[in-house]
């Protein structure tokens, strides 16, 4: 690639182009800015432009003392307005900043205030379940102890059966018992029936 050849042209547009950026025209930036130039050449063309400048600057006529106070009245009077606007912007954003300020408290107040009913109602919530888990374990204790005797219910039956069949012998033993009793009152009837003639016949 072929190296940039450097002008006065090249560095008189290079320095304005900086000047107008508010920079510095410096070599170095005129030798960025116009892509190469040796530091000899660029520093005879910008001290050449410097040179034209400062003389430019000293032709300029100067400016007269009426339109140099006018022109500072005007910028006293562009500054104070502008200081004006400026203070009433800030009147107008710390308003503004208070009553955002103020809302936010307000909403942080309504908050906390829906956090403590939340709370409380997590509360009441965790004190109801605790009651809950506490009848529900009951229930599971007495379906335990329910199903443990229904388990048993056959065995009962069978019990109930083995103390039938018992009474139901215990019944039929009494009755041969009774019958048996009753046999012996007759054959002590009819021996008292007996025994009493001996027994009046031996008086005599």
């Amino acid at each position: 690639m072929a190296r940039q050849i450097v002008t006065q042209d090249v560095v008189d547009k290079a320095a304005e182009a900086l000047v107008a950026e508010g920079l510095e025209p410096s070599i170095v930036a005129i030798q960025a800015r116009a892509g190469g130039g040796s530091f000899s050449t660029v520093k005879r063309y910008l001290d050449i432009w410097k040179q034209r400048r400062a003389e430019a600057e000293a032709a300029a006529p100067e400016t007269p003392p009426p339109i140099r106070a006018k022109a500072e009245e005007f910028a006293r009077a562009a500054w104070a307005l502008a200081y004006e606007e400026a203070q009433q912007e800030t009147r107008q954003a710390k308003a503004l900043a208070a009553a955002e300020i103020a809302a936010l408290r307000a909403e942080l107040a309504e908050a906390n205030t829906e956090i403590a009913r939340l709370e409380a109602n997590e509360v009441r919530l965790n004190a109801a379940i605790a009651r809950n888990e506490s009848k529900l374990r009951d229930a599971e204790v007495a379906r335990a102890e329910f199903q443990a005797q229904a388990n048993r219910i056959p065995e009962i039956e069978t019990a109930l059966d083995g103390a039938r069949q018992e009474v139901t012998q215990k019944a039929v033993e009494v009755g041969k018992l009774t019958g048996e009793a009753e046999s012996l009152r007759a054959q002590l009837h009819d021996l008292m029936a007996v025994l009493k003639p001996i027994q009046e016949s031996q008086k005599t």
